[in-house]
């Protein structure tokens, strides 16, 4: 299975009286989105912050160009998608469960939601104690399958960067 992932492509609203500017912003995402989408995958992923501040029109807008393309597309929240709307209306926008795990044939999938709700402040992630639960199920379920985990941050001192502040702190028991 061949898996495309992009992050952070803030996708923004734009005021329509700047026709030169917004024609610009369109054509700039279109393409972006183009190359993406029309990459030979079986599963496209944005890996969060897929919007600028997750705005009704900035999702409805990007989806409208991530739809026309007929591909299987997952959405993982980043802390910029989830400012200004709760996460039930995202939810109900983008048709996508916050988390959630596919289970395939030789290998498990699994989207971690490690954002907080609109909270511009505290841009750094955690799992909450029921998404934490889940987790560990989903783990435990396992068995001896493999297991992608995709989530917008990185997981504390996985990655380069990701023993500073804001980054996930929670250790998995």
């Amino acid at each position: 299975m061949r898996i495309a992932l992009i992050g952070d492509l803030h996708y923004h609203e734009a005021d329509q009286t700047l026709g030169n500017w917004v024609e610009a912003r369109d054509a700039f995402y279109k393409n972006m989105l183009h190359h993406f989408l029309s990459s030979e995958a079986d599963l496209y992923i944005s890996l969060g912050d897929l919007t600028n501040l997750g705005t009704k029109r900035e999702l409805q807008e990007v989806y409208e160009i991530i739809h026309s393309y007929e591909r299987r597309f997952h959405h993982v929240l980043g802390n910029h998608d989830t400012y200004t709307q709760p996460k039930k209306e995202i939810q109900k926008q983008t048709g996508q469960a916050c988390y959630y795990s596919i289970t395939m044939e030789d290998f498990i999938l699994v989207f971690l939601d490690t954002t907080r709700e609109m909270d511009v402040r505290n841009w750094g992630g955690w799992l909450d104690e029921e998404q934490l639960n889940w987790f560990e199920e989903v783990v435990q379920m396992s068995g001896s399958k493999p297991m992608l985990v995709f989530a917008h941050h990185p997981v504390h001192v996985t990655t380069t960067g990701s023993d500073r502040e804001k980054r996930i702190n929670r250790s998995f028991h």
